[in-house]
């Protein structure tokens, strides 16, 4: 489990951000299409870009979060229980 070293607080269990949830939710989804239609032999597929992942230069990598991870008011917490 991943936690702090100066306070023990254990930020595995911390909730995904909204965001985070939405863009693994439309990673998900798109996999779930294609996963549907897997008997179908030549289908024609939406570009993935959009849908939870980005396309620079040909190669596809995961858009991971729109947006701030953790909200201001929980880092000014946890930063003020490390000291």
């Amino acid at each position: 489990m991943l936690s702090t070293q100066s306070n023990g607080i254990d930020l595995s269990l911390l909730p995904p951000c909204r965001g985070s949830l939405q863009k693994h939710a439309l990673r998900a989804n798109y996999q779930k299409f294609i996963w549907r239609h897997a008997h179908v032999a030549n289908l024609e597929l939406a570009s993935p870009s959009g849908c939870g992942w980005t396309v620079d230069d040909d190669k596809l990598e995961i858009d991971s979060v729109d947006g701030d991870i953790i909200p201001t008011q929980l880092v000014d917490i946890l930063a003020d229980q490390s000291k």
